[in-house]
């Protein structure tokens, strides 16, 4: 896909999601004896533990000052999701146990448009498999809504409603798991990049998954 903010054209959107319910209900269970990302590490990923790790080291890089600024500006931006990322930041066991009680396979992790192609037979090209592991299915989902925001040719609502859709489509039943597991997502992609959501995210998108976030609470363990 070309950088920059082009809204991604309905049918490849729609194809790019078809796609992802396939590899999540191909490894439909799966579990990690590989050693690749851990679920922790997912939402570990931008913590305050790794820019001030990275600020100790003298690193040149550029995400963590980022992270470190924007984590800053979070409360302010999400006061009301402010309350609950902001101590799984530091201590995301809350979040991860409760992810674990739903059902897992494998993730790519790093649904972005920057790491996606169509092929000319019409196949999903997918680079960047540097953060794959087991984890909940909706995660891929969640993080692909979130780096794709501007590029989004439906609502978010409508493109969940698209991936159920198609995993339902594939044999996987949805019943019980569904709504806990895509709350909890849903609230840990501000854990993962809240504070990119501060910095850069428009008011309307942010408000959004503010609501999601605080809906998520009464899923924590």
């Amino acid at each position: 896909m070309p950088n920059g903010d082009a809204v991604l054209p309905l049918a490849q959107h729609l194809s790019f999601l078809d796609h992802m319910a396939l590899l999540h209900a191909t490894f439909w269970g799966w579990q990690d004896t590989l050693g690749l990302t851990p679920l922790a590490h997912r939402y570990l990923l931008f913590s305050r533990w790794m820019s001030d790790t990275e600020a100790a080291l003298g690193t040149a890089e550029v995400v963590p000052r980022l992270s470190a600024r924007g984590w800053v500006r979070f409360a302010d931006a999400a006061p009301r999701a402010a309350r609950v990322v902001l101590p799984l930041l530091a201590e995301p066991w809350p979040l991860l146990e409760a992810l674990e009680a739903t059902p897992a396979t494998f993730l790519h992790g790093d649904w972005k448009a920057a790491n996606l192609g169509t092929g000319p037979d019409g196949r999903t090209i997918l680079l960047d498999w540097g953060l794959c592991g087991s984890g909940p299915a909706c995660a891929d989902l969640a993080w692909y809504l979130a780096l794709n925001c501007a590029r989004l040719p439906e609502t978010k609502e409508d493109a969940i409603a698209c991936y159920r859709r198609a995993l339902e489509g594939r044999g996987i039943d949805t019943t019980g798991w569904w709504e806990p597991q895509l709350s909890l997502v849903l609230l840990g992609v501000l854990v993962q990049c809240g504070w990119d959501k501060a910095l850069h995210g428009n008011r309307g998108d942010l408000a959004w998954w503010e609501d999601k976030a605080v809906a998520a609470i009464r899923y924590l363990r």
